[in-house]
């Protein structure tokens, strides 16, 4: 199973939401630049060469062209 998204805007910036219903499931993302919010739940975030483990409360800002998957590590992350 992969991920929900949901668009959103916040003023001049827009963004998307995206809900994990069960560990296990996928997110990958693109290579264009963004900041990535995790709201809740934990997630091995990996791309070429790289890996990373982050919590609820974590601030990622991805350089454009850095390729990454999101992958949940619980339930309703």
């Amino acid at each position: 199973m992969s991920s929900q998204s949901k668009p959103i805007k916040a003023g001049s910036l827009r963004g998307e939401v995206h809900s994990f219903e069960a560990a296990g499931d996928t997110l990958e993302g693109s290579k264009a630049s963004s900041l990535t919010i995790i709201a809740r739940g934990s997630f091995r975030i990996q791309g070429e060469g790289w890996e990373m483990v982050k919590y609820a409360g974590a601030v990622i800002d991805f350089p454009a062209g850095q390729a990454h998957e999101f992958i949940a590590l619980e339930d309703n992350s």
